[in-house]
């Protein structure tokens, strides 16, 4: 699966042409303005995909001196008032194409900006990703995308000065969004004609912004920032490096969000300590160290995590599928709390650059197979590729994800450390080496048997036994035993018609006793079989691990 081209770099102005048609397609969907949506090219024989950018509903835009008009209100062949970078001669420019997605449908991943005018009025102003305002900073680019905004930053306004940014989050929005162009713009021209009074400040019509998405614009004309640079909106770094006071109080306030509009939350779900989890957690920080700082906005992978939630969740009618997104650790859990079964995935998860259909599918199979009895974790990666992936994606559609979607989960196993990849010996079931999960997950596939390195260890069962003479047997169990549960010589069965006459028990270890048994015969094969005795914790013969062999001397 090949990541996302955009149209326009193909066939300049192909999405502009389709504009109408692609948001009946989000609308229909109930799909975000920034969701890559799946086009074919028929002039050229592409494969490519096309988005949407946009003002939410209620955004005021000057059409007239003094004169401003709801943003939904304006009309193909209405003038708007457009100027250039000089914000001199402000000329009526008539309205071209329009387009937006309706009231009903939520917007996931739109831009929520606070802004302090020179005179010290505030206004807000709501937009999708990448919309581009005219900044204020003569040494610098011309335009700056709303996400690239950070607290303290200075646009233009359409007064000719100068508004400080407070903060800018990402909010879900479900008022309606529209855009309007303003005739064709070509890269390197002047802007004349395509910069609109937006609630009093200065942002580009969408001719400017498709150019913006096909990376056209010269490097002068528009802000292009590393994550280094400017951490994303919303992440760990970002609350880091800026002054985020105001920006909290406005998440934490919902008296103080426009309608319709609701931030982004933070970390959604404390997982209890019975969650099973895809990676530990030593992993997780490995893994997030490898990916860098992550674009909460997007908007594309949450689409796609609702997609496979609906196709796996088909098979789980019983479990609630759930994306904590603000949670930037790359993780997944399966767990039941007060007979409700949970699956979480992280957005940080969700993120990872080379997890896409494949992989995720592979990673909720696994969860699936711990919702089915699957309790340790590479019994669960073998079963979720066994049972589970075959199930949700069957004939030729398995051997596509699972060769795609292995290769994808061995490319983030390569983001562990190798100190971290090692596993636990000692904890067989919950923290299996990655080797051994990825021989799993191939057995899984061919229906082959499950590896050794995947089967822990009982939690209680017979470890083995021995002879050091003809009248005593030591018989050892993998873990402490009930005393009293294991004092009955009648729990003990020896082939050969040979009884056992006494218990005792080891001083020193809890683990050990010893069976004072009728003389045996030597140089002699006997089984012993052992029934009714419990651990120290209460739990029973593990099934397979009541009998052992021994040789007399």
């Amino acid at each position: 699966m090949k990541p996302p081209i955009y149209c326009d770099k193909i066939s300049p102005g192909w999405c502009g042409h389709v504009q109408g048609k692609i948001n009946e397609y989000c609308k229909h969907n109930g799909l975000g303005g920034d969701v890559p949506v799946p086009q074919y090219n028929p002039s050229t024989g592409d494969d490519c995909y096309c988005c949407c950018s946009c003002f939410a509903y209620g955004t005021p835009i000057e059409v007239a001196p003094q004169l401003y008009k709801l943003v939904q209100s304006i009309q193909v062949g209405e003038p708007v008032l457009a100027t250039g970078t000089d914000l001199n001669g402000w000329q009526p420019r008539t309205v071209t194409e329009l387009g937006g997605i309706a009231p009903e449908v939520q917007v996931d991943f739109m831009l929520t900006s606070k802004f302090k005018l020179q005179n010290g009025e505030e206004r807000f102003l709501i937009t999708t990703a990448d919309h581009l305002f005219l900044n204020a900073d003569p040494d610098g680019p011309t335009l700056i995308p709303v996400q690239s905004l950070r607290p303290g930053d200075e646009v233009r306004q359409a007064d000719g000065g100068t508004a400080r940014v407070s903060f800018v989050t990402w909010t879900q929005f479900s008022g309606g969004v529209r855009h309007f162009m303003l005739g064709d713009y070509r890269p390197g021209q002047p802007l004349d004609g395509h910069l609109v009074n937006s609630n009093g400040l200065v942002t580009a019509d969408l001719s400017v912004q498709l150019e913006h998405y096909g990376g056209r614009l010269p490097e002068h004309t528009v802000l292009r920032h590393t994550e280094e640079d400017r951490p994303p909106i919303g992440t760990t770094a970002f609350h880091a490096r800026y002054d985020t006071r105001e920006y909290n109080e406005f998440v934490m306030s919902p008296e103080l969000w426009p309608a319709g509009m609701r931030p982004m939350t933070p970390t959604l779900m404390n997982m209890p300590p019975s969650a099973l989890a895809y990676f530990t957690q030593d992993q997780a920080d490995d893994i997030q160290d490898h990916i860098g700082e992550q674009e909460l906005g997007n908007s594309a992978r949450l689409a796609l995590t609702r997609y496979l939630f609906t196709t796996h969740g088909a098979y789980a009618p019983n479990v609630y599928l759930i994306v904590d997104w603000a949670n930037e650790s790359p993780n997944a859990w399966y767990f039941m709390d007060y007979k409700q079964r949970f699956i979480v995935l992280t957005g940080g998860l969700v993120r990872v650059p080379v997890l896409r259909r494949e992989g995720l599918s592979i990673i909720l199979a696994h969860l699936l197979a711990q919702n089915g009895g699957a309790g340790c974790t590479a019994e669960a990666d073998y079963t979720g590729i066994s049972l589970y992936l075959r199930q949700v994606w069957p004939d030729d559609l398995f051997f596509e994800t699972f060769r795609e979607g292995f290769t994808q989960i061995e490319e983030v196993f390569t983001m562990v450390s190798p100190d971290h990849g090692h596993g636990d010996p000692d904890n067989v079931c919950r923290e299996p080496s990655l080797d051994c999960r990825k021989q799993s997950m191939m057995a899984g596939a061919a229906f082959g048997d499950l590896p050794s390195c995947a089967v822990p260890p009982p939690d209680f069962g017979v470890a083995g036994a021995t002879a050091s003479d003809l009248s005593e047997v030591t018989l050892t169990f993998v873990s402490a035993f009930n005393q009293p549960s294991a004092s009955n010589p009648d729990n003990y069965e020896l082939s050969r018609g040979a009884n056992v006459l006494q218990v005792r028990f080891d001083e020193n270890d809890p683990k050990v006793l010893y069976l004072t048994t009728e003389r045996l015969e030597a140089s002699t094969r006997y089984t012993l079989t052992v029934s009714d005795v419990y651990s120290a914790t209460g739990k029973p013969l593990a099934p397979g691990y009541d009998e052992t062999e021994f040789e007399t001397p």
